[in-house]
């Protein structure tokens, strides 16, 4: 998993190393690598038994396929793909226009 670790220098030259929620830990430091360290260990090492975080996919219900198969459906998709494929109607008339 990856976790946005934000760092910076604080006022006395040590360095703050937080993450948010939510996975919450922070930590101050003498160096860059020694802040964003702790919080690691902190986000590892976190209560075995405390809350978990899961993934949750949620699709739309129905079929596969979106469209029907069938003469009218497939007739339709292909004067979509007719009128794609030629200019539009209304540049010409205005091109023919005085």
């Amino acid at each position: 998993m990856e976790v946005a670790v934000y760092v910076r220098k604080t006022a006395g030259g040590q360095f703050r190393a937080r993450t948010s929620e939510p996975f919450p830990a922070w930590a101050d430091a003498g160096t860059q690598s020694d802040a964003v360290e702790s919080p690691r260990q902190q986000l590892e090492d976190g209560p075995r038994d405390g809350p978990t975080v899961v993934r949750l996919y949620v699709g739309i219900p129905g079929p596969t396929r979106p469209l029907p198969d069938d003469e009218m459906t497939r007739a339709w998709v292909e004067e979509l793909k007719r009128t794609r494929t030629n200019p539009d109607p209304w540049d010409r008339l205005e091109a023919e226009s005085p």
